[in-house]
């Protein structure tokens, strides 16, 4: 918001002193200026954005692998996998889904 805000900021100083920015050609700057703000301000909408797919991709993914890697580990650690236990463990991992 404070990007937004130093870009708002820039943008109605322009617009409000355009004669003065016209008259001495000073457009191209204020446009650069106002432009860089933008792109940072982009950039920071950009990481959010990754950070929100990450965590709503690991909200669908996680769960439906979790009982395959436990189950993998289970076996592969030398167990027996039972149909009681197996049920047991599916049975917590779907309320814990919920």
């Amino acid at each position: 918001m404070k990007l937004q805000d130093k870009r708002v900021t820039a943008t109605t100083e322009a617009l409000n002193n355009i004669k003065m920015l016209k008259l001495y050609s000073w457009t191209e700057q204020f446009e650069e200026a106002i432009d860089e703000k933008r792109e940072e301000e982009l950039k920071v909408y950009w990481k959010r954005l990754l950070v929100s797919m990450c965590t709503v991709t690991s909200f669908y993914f996680f769960p439906q692998i979790l009982s395959t890697v436990v189950f993998s580990t289970y076996i592969g650690t030398g167990h027996s996998l039972d149909l009681a236990t197996a049920y047991t463990v599916m049975t917590i991992f779907n309320n814990l889904k919920v």
